[in-house]
């Protein structure tokens, strides 16, 4: 998570080393705008354009930069979030998430977000969000940083780590109820898993080679 300017938040993930390649792609970026000293500034619509362009041209050359992007800001009152993917693909909405979070934090988003939400509620709503995420893939990092964006400027909190609960019924025997061989409780008879094996290492025997 970085600061470009004073009024935008990125987010880069899946690749470090291509997450590199972008700030230096946006410092140049920001540095260029601020040397025409118009009185203009580029805002996060503008950024974000710029970076969908820059996926979707690594896109077309085959050569696609391997990360996904979030954007988020405020100019002249106007709130702005949006991502891009690493093919070009973009949109910008209320909520956003790059990811499994497409699939398992947008639903929750679409139910519980609202347009009156207060930001510990918002953080609230996030910290949710992130713990299903978690669930789903317990090998991920369990901390997160939390921005704040307003026309003051940003604020990025330090990185805290989620409170959790792995106790439940379905974590502690995943298999109970599952269907298929691999269940810990299935029962195969014996006599009949001897001869399905006597019955394939015959076959394999009697196989002529190719």
């Amino acid at each position: 998570m970085s600061l470009l300017g004073n009024i935008l938040s990125l987010v880069q993930v899946e690749k470090l080393v291509t997450s590199r390649r972008f700030l230096r792609y946006l410092d140049e970026l920001i540095l260029y705008d601020n040397m025409w000293d118009d009185g203009n500034s580029l805002g996060p619509k503008e950024v974000h354009n710029y970076l969908t362009r820059v996926m979707y041209n690594r896109r077309n050359k085959f050569n696609p930069l391997w990360n996904s992007l979030v954007l988020g800001g405020v100019k002249n009152g106007q709130k702005y979030l949006g991502m891009v993917s690493m093919i070009g693909v973009h949109f910008e909405d209320n909520h956003v998430a790059t990811g499994f979070g497409n699939h398992l934090a947008r639903p929750i988003l679409r139910d519980e977000w609202h347009e009156n939400l207060s930001f510990e509620d918002g953080v609230k709503l996030l910290e949710k969000c992130m713990r299903v995420l978690l669930y789903r893939d317990r090998s991920a990092v369990n901390k997160l940083q939390i921005a704040k964006i307003t026309e003051e400027g940003v604020t990025i909190s330090q990185p805290y780590a989620l409170k959790t609960f792995w106790n439940f019924a379905a974590f502690q025997n995943p298999t109970v109820g599952a269907e298929g061989s691999w269940r810990d409780d299935a029962v195969v008879p014996e006599d009949l898993g001897l001869r399905q094996l006597g019955a394939t290492a015959s076959s394999l025997l009697r196989s002529e080679p190719c």
